[in-house]
């Protein structure tokens, strides 16, 4: 493909893509009431196959904007964009309800700058965090009853761009800067029944946000005496942020339908205030022969205690995560057989979660196979990816959910730039 019809390509689903981010509804999990909603996945259909490891990996095939040290081995001109279908359901100890949903997960853009000097940078943008629930409840109440009602919408998009060096031998550095942003929009309503002759109550907070965050990252590449294994250790730390946020805030009584308004108690607009994004450190290792197989392993911990919304934590606890994944390529120059340059992939992840309720922590355990298919005799790859993952627990009268999810992720490589000399 010539870098014409790349960038026109690029620019298209660049459109689409912006658009697609904003517009979706990417969760409808009852979880996603706590916090900032619930945290999407930020790598590619590449390393979701392998358990969402990042951190030790490095691959002048693919974009791995997880770890930006990684940018230092470019050496072709990326673009990768992706999207997602899930279907699952949500369950109790007496009951369940099916899900289904389609997103948009990601684009980006990786270019070299310098390859002899190990000098890369990429930036796109994908959703950060998702909030999409409609809980109801009966409750009990001294002199009368009521219905619950929890609603949420909305959630964050991360615009990122980065920056990763060489520094000396196996040594490379990078920097992530990204620009988080979008709005939150959460309902609570309290409905009586009329005979009991008390108003329903309605509370509604529309909170924007937008805030830079900043990661920085690190690998260091050691290939063997023989030059046929190489290893690879890696890690991130991202900085805690002090986000600004407005909110638009109202109190109103309503009737049982919850829709008609009796009267407004309280009416707020662009109420200030701050938003503590927790810190995130990642940590990671992989063994790799080259264009043949990769073992890689990752750690991950984030600061949820540390989180404040309008100085309301939530009850939120620090994570945990694991993360372990495999890749191979029978023979990636035999290009007679199809089979033998597909990569295959797969992995396990196991996250300890940011929520613990009566004691019960909800976490979340996963397990994903792909195939990254070859597009022609480029290095270009249509990746297909498949995740089943359980999260929750029906114990305690809590909520489990269970979901498989297929990505579809392309991933086209080309060479920009070049000057090209004529005898």
């Amino acid at each position: 493909m010539t870098h014409k019809a790349f960038s026109r390509y690029f620019l298209v689903l660049l459109l689409i893509s912006a658009s697609a981010v904003r517009a979706q509804n990417l969760t409808r999990s009852p979880y996603s009431v706590i916090g900032l909603g619930e945290m999407q996945y930020t790598g590619n259909a590449q390393l979701g196959a392998m358990g969402q490891v990042a951190q030790g990996i490095r691959n002048h095939t693919f974009i791995n904007h997880e770890n930006p040290a990684s940018y230092s081995s470019l050496n072709l001109t990326l673009f990768e964009a992706g999207m997602s279908y899930i279907n699952g359901t949500v369950s109790n100890a007496r009951s369940n309800s099916g899900i289904e949903n389609y997103s948009f997960n990601y684009f980006a853009l990786a270019i070299p700058l310098s390859v002899k000097k190990g000098i890369g940078m990429s930036f796109g943008l994908h959703p950060y965090t998702a909030m999409g629930y409609n809980v109801r409840l009966n409750a009990m109440y001294p002199g009368y009853e009521a219905v619950e009602v929890l609603k949420g919408s909305g959630g964050l998009t991360r615009v990122y761009g980065g920056f990763g060096t060489k520094l000396y031998k196996g040594l490379s550095l990078g920097l992530n800067t990204s620009y988080v942003f979008g709005q939150l929009i959460q309902q609570q309503q309290l409905l009586v029944n009329p005979a009991f002759n008390i108003f329903s109550l309605d509370v509604q907070r529309k909170t924007s946000l937008g805030t830079f965050l900043w990661q920085a990252g690190v690998q260091y590449e050691y290939t063997t005496a023989n030059d046929k294994y190489t290893w690879v250790a890696g890690a991130t730390y991202t900085l805690p942020q002090m986000a600004n946020a407005n909110q638009d805030y109202t109190y109103r009584t309503v009737r049982f339908d919850g829709t008609t308004t009796i009267d407004t108690i309280d009416n707020m607009t662009d109420r200030t205030g701050t938003i503590n994004m927790p810190s995130l450190w990642q940590a990671g290792i992989s063994l790799s022969r080259k264009d043949k197989w990769t073992l890689a392993l990752d750690l991950s911990g984030q600061n949820w205690s540390d989180f404040r919304f309008y100085e309301r934590n939530d009850s939120l606890r620090n994570s945990i995560g694991i993360n372990a994944g495999f890749s191979w390529i029978p023979d990636y120059s035999d290009f007679k057989n199809f089979l033998n340059r597909t990569e295959y992939r797969a992995g396990i992840r196991y996250n300890t979660g940011n929520v613990s309720i009566d004691q019960t922590t909800i976490a979340t355990l996963g397990f994903s196979a792909g195939v990254g298919i070859p597009m022609g005799k480029s290095k270009s790859r249509l990746n297909v990816t498949g995740e089943y993952f359980v999260r929750g627990t029906t114990q305690n009268n809590l909520l489990r959910e269970e979901y498989f999810r297929i990505t579809l992720g392309v991933n086209m490589a080309d060479k920009w730039f070049n000057r090209y000399k004529y005898d």
